[in-house]
């Protein structure tokens, strides 16, 4: 009786394949996710802080409507890949992870007020990842100031004066904010002076008798628009 061999030449090729099969794939996907990560010794030194470009600080954003679109600017970094942004709206602070060197967004008249910010620039290129911080600058959200209290001359005021001309004194109320006012004096309601200064008062010579009025509002280099004229308020001058 002739005994059967049993072929085992014929499974080694297949246990091959598959041994091969599973090494292949145990290889592809279990890489060292710091070999993703740039070679340390190649890492640049971290940038200095990007240069906040615009609003200046303490600027004012204005409206006569409800809502007031504002937009930040700043420096772009070289080989700056995004800018993380610290944004503070009316006490309510958030971070915003951003692209490009500028910034627009919509602030609601309900939280109109004081409001803060701050960039930094990022790169896997640089060591530790991030510049610096930049200053913090803060800008405000408001409608235009209500108008400067008026003082002197008061309202509807009689002037005596027995000299050919009058000399008469101007006062007001000061603005938060405000760096200048400007003042207006109309005679029979024809302007007949106008000046912009730091002080909250004014003193001039009028040269005829008979009915003047007076207004003032305050302004800023950094406020997007004036601040609101007072009233005309009416006085007038006449001789003994």
């Amino acid at each position: 009786m002739i005994k059967k061999v049993k072929p085992y030449i014929k499974v080694i090729p297949v246990m091959l394949c598959v041994l091969t099969f599973i090494f292949i794939a145990f290889n592809a996907t279990c890489k060292n996710p710091e070999d993703l990560n740039p070679d340390e010794d190649t890492l640049l030194n971290s940038p200095l802080a990007p240069r906040l470009l615009a609003p200046a600080d303490s600027y004012a954003f204005m409206t006569d409507g409800g809502n007031i679109n504002f937009k930040l600017d700043w420096e772009a970094v070289d080989s700056a890949v995004a800018y993380e942004m610290e944004l503070t709206i009316a006490g309510h602070p958030s971070t915003v992870v951003l692209d490009s060197n500028a910034y627009a967004g919509l602030i609601d008249q309900a939280h109109f007020g004081e409001n803060s910010w701050r960039v930094r620039a990022s790169s896997t290129r640089w060591k530790g990842g991030y510049s610096a911080w930049s200053d913090t600058l803060t800008f405000f959200t408001s409608h235009p100031p209500f108008p400067p209290d008026q003082v002197l001359p008061p309202y509807d005021a009689q002037i005596v004066s027995d000299s050919v001309t009058a000399y008469v004194g101007f006062e007001w109320g000061s603005v938060a904010r405000a760096k200048f006012y400007e003042l207006e004096i109309y005679y029979d309601s024809m302007l007949i002076y106008s000046i912009s200064l730091s002080q909250f008062t004014d003193s001039i010579y009028l040269d005829d008798t008979g009915h003047y009025d007076w207004r003032v509002r305050a302004g800023s280099a950094h406020w997007q628009m004036p601040g609101q004229w007072s009233d005309l308020w009416p006085f007038t001058i006449t001789n003994p």
